[in-house]
Parts: C-alpha cells; structure tokens; sequence
C-alpha cells in the first residue's frame, strides 16, 4: 500500500493515500446528501479528485457525470440538467462557465472535495454490478449530446480486460494528458492502470512538451493518445530540433479518431516506437 499510485505534479500518493482521500470526498459527498442513485457532475481540467470521485462513487453506489473541460456553459447546462446531477464540481480553469451554467446553490470549487474527514464508520449501502455507475456525453455531432450510462459491471470488466489485453501490471507507469471527463483518458488510461496496481503520471492537460519530458522524468511505459496528440509531439521536437528518448515506452495506444498512415510512419521514423491503433466505442465498455 506504500506504493506510488498517483503522481500530479510534485505530489506523489500512494494506494493507503489514494484509499484515504477516497474516502475523505465520500464524507463529503454524504454530507451534501448525496448516496445511493444520486448523480453528481466534476467539470474541469484534470485533478486527482476526479480518480477519487470515480472511486467514491462506485463505493457510494453514486453516479458520476463527468465532463469534458472544454465544453461551452450551454453544454454544460445541458449535461448537468439532463444527468439530474444534484451539484456541480468545477475548478479555477471553467469557474466562469461554471457559475453562467448551473445555479450558485449547486455549485462547489472541487477543492471542497477535501474539507470532510472520513467518518466513523457507516454501514455501506448494498451496491450491485448492475448499478448505474458513470454517465458520460457524446460530442453531439448529430444534436443534442447523447448521455451514454454504465453500470458498475462495464468498469469493472473493461479493466480487466483492457488489462489482460495490454499486459498492464504493477510494473507499468501510465501517463495521463488525456481529459479525465472522456472514458479514454478516465477509465481505459487512469483506472486500469490503477486497478492493475500500477502508477499513474498525471498531468493537468496536455502539452507537447510537458508530455515529452515527463516520458523521460518518469520513465513512463504505457501512453495513450488520440491522433492530434501525436503529431503535435512529433512537430514540437521538429520545430526545435529536440529528441526525446522513448526507449523505456513498450505501448504507444492511439485512439480517439482514425490514425492517418502517414502520421504513423513519421512517428517510427521519428521516435523507433509504433503506435496501436485502437478502436473502442464508450456505447460498448
């Protein structure tokens, strides 16, 4: 349990941490009345409380509504109305679109997450597999954003089998510049990796440099990204004539829209790793 589980700047938490901090934002979610069935929304850039949120929630047997950082204060009315999430969780980045889309009543800084202590112990609710667990929002390309509900069942199992399917352990260090208010950058990136008991490199948001240099801080093993990602990297070190040694890397995942061929081959050529071209839909975790 003294392991690194989370690292976010120069922060590092342990699994016995991560545990505790869990349990600090469910004293706080119970405080705010929020238990079984209830639904409430995180809005921001990435933070630990988002990982802690995810955790709390599924022991809570709350429903989590988390939300992409870049979305407009109608789109987060939308969600936040539509999801019948009871409070609104947001950081200093979206503070702005926050308190121009939800009523003040129902908004709180996500650092309020951290104010309870946990409780002394309170009999858990009967939580089920088959409970609602997370809803999450599609681009809404075609209208309004499509909410697309999980129950507990699909988290646990697409870990396991994500996993299994990557050979991702404890000896793997995942880093994370993916929005944690997506599935890809929330559950197939962050989760797994913690579930399978490896570390996670947190970073707020992405930046090709930030993510270059933390490759080689950290000696990250496991990446995931989407296409744009890739090719801002490639063109960070093209611009300024850097390299960055990737060596320690064993799985380049890219996902999020299709993988142009070109892109692909530049980034052998340029790095000597390959990128998986990964195909999921969030319909079907």
């Amino acid at each position: 349990m003294d392991q690194v589980a989370i690292v976010y700047g120069e922060e590092s938490i342990t699994f016995s941490g991560l545990l505790h901090r869990v349990e600090r934002v469910i004293a706080r979610l119970r405080s705010l009345g929020i238990g079984k069935g209830d639904a409430f929304a995180v809005y921001g850039q990435n933070h630990p409380e988002h990982v802690y949120c995810y955790y709390a929630a599924s022991k809570l047997g709350a429903v989590f509504v988390p939300l992409n950082p870049n979305l407009t204060a109608d789109e987060v009315s939308y969600n936040f109305l539509h999801s019948e999430a009871t409070f609104l969780f947001f950081d200093e980045q979206v503070e702005e679109i926050a308190r121009n889309a939800v009523l003040p009543e129902r908004l709180l800084p996500i650092s309020a997450l951290n104010d309870a202590e946990p409780a002394a112990a309170q009999g858990a609710p009967e939580t089920n597999l088959d409970d609602d667990f997370i809803i999450t929002y599609s681009s809404g390309t075609t209208g309004k954003p499509k909410a697309v509900v999980l129950d507990q069942r699909a988290q646990v199992n697409v870990a396991v089998s994500l996993a299994r399917m990557w050979g991702i352990s404890q000896s793997d260090t995942t880093l994370v510049a993916l929005p944690l208010g997506y599935l890809f950058g929330l559950s197939t990136a962050a989760a797994t990796a913690l579930q399978a008991g490896g570390k996670v490199i947190l970073l707020r948001r992405f930046h090709p440099r930030d993510v270059l240099e933390a490759f080689q801080k950290h000696g990250v093993t496991v990446y995931h990204g989407v296409p744009t990602m890739y090719s801002m990297m490639m063109e960070y070190c093209e611009q300024r004539d850097l390299k960055f040694d990737l060596s320690a890397t064993r799985l380049l995942i890219c996902s999020g829209a299709p993988l142009p061929d070109e892109v692909g081959a530049r980034f052998i050529s340029q790095f000597r790793k390959p990128l998986q071209n990964y195909y999921a839909m969030t319909e079907a975790t």
